[in-house]
């Protein structure tokens, strides 16, 4: 067999092996009581932000997701569907952007957050592929192994917020590269100086890019203080090549 024919029969094996992953999958959707956790915690939130209250209430937060998950069933400690109290982790972001889903049963909302997720994952997992200059049929294969990988599936199971950070990561990276940066800087620092705000502080190091000093610094902040941070080098312990990082030294004697 030719080394193309071997990718070839690796592929098939890898989309048969996806597809075949979809029946567990969907079984863990339907019968887990568990299903939506986190999102569930962000519906509460939105609830409660939806009757002018505040989501880092504990003792609010915790009425609504009894009355949202436990109270209709009647649920007690020791039943696998009872919903143990969760704090909502997020900003306020999260909960303000769900409140047009709150007038829905939370399975409904649960059910439509989750679509926008996988279409989310999928969206920024194609981008990154595409990116890095993959083929669109082999982008699109990479795509949905990464919706149907145990990662991606928890992220969606659970409704983390992860996968909208991914998106919104790829998203900057597809922009900036099309010369979209100093505006997408600008929408930042707009968002980041609302009312109330007196000082917007941001970090850096020589870990970062280099570019990304001087962008702070053309954007208006200035450096108001400098500390200084070590820990062992991983070029030197062997375990990276000494030529990634070029802009951070390589500080040879301090190997001994």
């Amino acid at each position: 067999m030719t080394g193309a024919g071997r990718r070839r029969l690796r592929q098939r094996l890898l989309i048969v092996f996806l597809i075949a992953m979809t029946i567990p999958y969907a079984r863990q959707l339907v019968s887990s009581p568990t299903v939506g956790q986190d999102f569930r915690a962000f519906f509460a939130a939105a609830t409660v932000v939806a009757h002018h209250g505040d989501p880092y209430d504990w003792p609010s937060l915790a009425r609504v997701e009894d009355q949202l998950y436990d109270g209709p069933g009647q649920l007690a400690p020791g039943n696998p569907a009872f919903y143990e109290f969760l704090a909502y982790p997020e900003g306020p972001w999260l909960a303000f952007a769900l409140v047009p889903l709150t007038g829905l049963p939370w399975q409904a909302a649960d059910a439509i957050y989750t679509s926008l997720l996988l279409l989310v994952l999928v969206g920024a997992s194609f981008t990154v592929f595409a990116l890095l200059g993959w083929r669109p049929a082999r982008a699109w294969l990479g795509a949905a192994c990464a919706a149907l990988s145990a990662v991606g599936f928890i992220n969606l199971f659970m409704g983390q917020v992860s996968v909208i950070v991914f998106g919104a990561f790829v998203a900057a990276w597809y922009l900036a590269g099309r010369g979209h940066g100093n505006w997408l800087f600008a929408q930042t620092l707009a968002l980041a100086w609302r009312s109330g705000v007196e000082r917007v502080r941001v970090n850096t190091c020589t870990l970062d890019h280099p570019a990304a000093l001087p962008a702070y610094l053309k954007a208006g902040f200035r450096a108001v203080k400098r500390a200084f941070e070590s820990f062992p080098d991983p070029r030197l312990a062997g375990l990276l090549p000494t030529h990634v990082a070029p802009q951070v030294p390589l500080l040879e004697h301090l190997r001994h």
